[in-house]
């Protein structure tokens, strides 16, 4: 059983020193992941951290690590919206659960991992107190500086490499149109100052090159095109948190509500 009173820091030591993670590194490396690898979580690790540093407060430190390391634990670009979630909250509860019991921190990690459906807050925010922390680190990438953002964007790409293009640059204008439009992108003053206008930056200039007119056979060519297209409409599979590609079909993976694909 782990006390919840830990630092991330020594969150993430008790973990890695348990082995309770071990699963997660073959995971992380799956051939269909371009931009949810292993190096995901490390960022957001270090990230984590360096707010810790920085005098961010952190009710949790045990539940923040969990999130970091089994928030993307099942990605399948491919899943129904929100399956991944629920399967890495699932694997969370299972494999953190086995070295911290029924701690506190168990429910903290799963109700983070949860908000990532629809990046936004839990509706109680007692049952996850790191979530606004947690999701802004987990959407960093939007502020990072061009070069960055351009090598996560396509990245992206590479894992809905299943998707015709013209439905793809659709749906995944459509997502980030939509995040454009929160009243704030960023929920922690600490996130919000590093991250907001970079972050509103990038999108804006992302959108405008996936508006653009684009010559292409492709969607002529994908006899599934107006199918998929239909099946993409309600789906969070285009953006940085949105999780192996299998958006065509399936449950809606539960009452929460996704913004878009992140």
């Amino acid at each position: 059983m782990l006390p919840i009173n830990l630092t991330a820091a020594e969150g993430f030591k008790s973990i890695e020193a348990s082995g309770a993670h071990t699963s997660l590194g073959s995971r992380y490396n799956e051939p269909w992941r371009s931009y949810h690898t292993w190096r995901h979580p490390m960022k957001m690790k270090a990230l984590l951290l360096q707010a810790e540093a920085e005098g961010v407060p952190i009710v949790d430190g045990a539940a923040a690590a969990a999130f970091v390391l089994w928030h993307d634990a099942v990605y399948d670009p491919q899943a129904a919206h929100g399956r991944n979630e629920e399967l890495s909250q699932q694997l969370c509860q299972l494999e953190f659960g086995a070295l911290a019991g029924k701690s506190l921190s168990v429910t903290r990690a799963c109700e983070a991992i949860l908000a990532t459906i629809g990046h936004e807050l839990p509706s109680d925010h007692s049952r996850s107190p790191d979530a606004a922390l947690l999701l802004d680190i987990d959407l960093s990438i939007l502020g990072a500086p061009d070069a960055e953002f351009k090598g996560y964007d396509q990245a992206i790409r590479q894992e809905y490499r299943h998707v015709p293009e013209e439905v793809y640059r659709e749906k995944r204008a459509a997502v980030l149109e939509a995040f454009l439009r929160r009243h704030r992108l960023f929920l922690t003053e600490w996130g919000y100052g590093r991250w907001e206008a970079p972050a509103r930056a990038n999108l804006a200039h992302a959108i405008a090159e996936l508006r653009q007119p684009h010559s292409t056979n492709e969607l002529a060519e994908t006899d599934d095109a107006a199918s998929v297209l239909t099946s993409l409409e309600d789906r969070d599979c285009l953006l940085p948190g949105s999780r192996r590609p299998r958006c065509n079909g399936g449950e809606s993976g539960g009452a929460r509500q996704a913004t878009g694909p992140l």
